[in-house]
């Protein structure tokens, strides 16, 4: 079921929540479930306060046997900081990580190391252990 509600980078839903962060002046960070052709990835859209998509990240390090054969890994290359322009004019330089890729640190030390400030980094940690 998640292949048929998986959205594309051009999909209305995204574009919904461009015209939102543009009519607030916000940054907005959407994880989504993304899909390009065939192929599904865990992805992070992010938004300036215009409303133009800065980046979208596709997280590198699947964790477990459900997202691993679920999703395609996102390209190593995508540890790649960019400037986020906040509504009063000022940037920010952000990297992207999506949940088990923060458990690594060489994808945290990559983005410093290129000048990022700021690490944007969604997760859906459960309460209790995990298998």
């Amino acid at each position: 079921q998640l292949r048929e509600l998986a959205l594309t980078q051009d999909s209305p839903e995204l574009k919904q929540v461009a015209e939102a962060a543009a009519g607030a002046g916000v940054c907005v960070g959407v994880p989504y479930a993304e899909r390009d052709g065939e192929a599904l990835f865990n992805s992070m859209a992010v938004f300036d306060a215009t409303g133009e998509l800065v980046c979208n990240y596709r997280k590198v390090n699947l964790w477990g046997d459900w997202e691993q054969g679920l999703f395609q890994r996102g390209a190593p290359g995508s540890f790649e900081p960019f400037e986020l322009a906040t509504a009063s004019g000022e940037a920010v330089t952000c990297g992207c990580l999506i949940c088990y890729d923060i458990e690594f640190p060489e994808p945290s030390r990559a983005l410093a190391l290129q000048g990022a400030e700021l690490l944007l980094v969604p997760t859906a940690l459960g309460e209790g252990d995990v298998e």
